[in-house]
């Protein structure tokens, strides 16, 4: 788990040299903080990927809310993420909290 967490930070750090027709715009650093969140997007949505299937390996099915699930990752507050979670496939997405 930890190579494939390393080979998503490392693929998305390398897609962050690409070129970006908006990148003049925005300037560096609210690049770099964007690059930053998506990064941290694809890590947690790993490790919460996991943990359903683990949960599902365990108990045979998905669970009914992710309060079952142990060893959740937590979703940083300053980002005003929420998980969305569809217990009859076992799919989870991050969403944007609405306010």
């Amino acid at each position: 788990m930890k190579k494939i967490c390393l080979l998503l930070l490392c693929s998305a750090f390398a897609l962050s040299f690409l070129p970006s027709c908006d990148r003049q715009e925005k300037g560096y650093l609210s690049h770099t903080i964007e690059q930053k969140a998506r990064m941290q997007k694809i890590v947690l949505l790993k490790q919460a990927q996991d943990s359903l299937q683990m949960y599902k390996v365990q108990n045979n099915k998905w669970p009914a809310s992710l309060d079952e699930v142990s060893n959740f990752p937590e979703l940083p507050q300053e980002q005003k993420w929420e998980w969305i979670y569809d217990s009859s496939n076992g799919k989870i997405e991050i969403g944007k909290k609405e306010n």
